[in-house]
């Protein structure tokens, strides 16, 4: 009699808990980027467990790679998870898109692709805001790619090849 009654109990708070994530999820405003300002994207020769991401190259997109890049990143889906800070000590960066008002200014938008806490996550910060909740970048996968030389990005191309399994 009580096994069914707590595995009833388990499983009607279960339901409620995915209900409320789906719920929360839908509930999230699409994800802003400035619609001014220059965008960078930064992509990395090596990802090593010991060193993280080095060797970084830098490309400045053009006028209509950034208004493709800015249609595409709306519509990534959120993910809800805790924050990239309280459960990863690892530093594998795959790519981060930067966008500064004017050339020579400070950073005002920032978007880490990382590995950590799962292949495929964009953490977006906002100058000024809280760490938005981050979005899936699998999508972003082609235009990434698409941006830099091969040669200078094979750190970046690994860690893209995780979306193979996690889309």
């Amino acid at each position: 009699m009580w096994r069914r009654f707590i595995a009833g109990v388990l499983s009607i708070t279960l339901i409620i808990g995915v209900v409320l994530v789906f719920e929360e999820n839908r509930s999230l405003p699409t994800v802003s980027i400035p619609s001014t300002g220059i965008i960078s994207v930064t992509g990395y020769a090596r990802m090593t467990a010991a060193y993280g991401s080095t060797d970084p190259t830098t490309v400045v997109l053009t006028s209509d790679q950034a208004t493709a890049l800015r249609q595409s990143i709306t519509s990534l889906p959120r993910v809800t998870l805790p924050a990239k800070d309280t459960i990863c000590m690892e530093e594998d960066t795959v790519f981060t898109i930067s966008v500064v008002r004017t050339q020579g200014a400070e950073v005002s938008w920032v978007a880490t692709a990382e590995l950590c806490p799962a292949p495929g996550l964009l953490y977006i910060k906002d100058v000024g805001s809280p760490q938005q909740a981050p979005v899936r970048y699998c999508a972003l996968k082609s235009f990434i790619t698409s941006i830099f030389s091969k040669s200078v990005i094979a750190g970046t191309l690994t860690g893209l090849r995780y979306c193979d399994y996690a889309s």
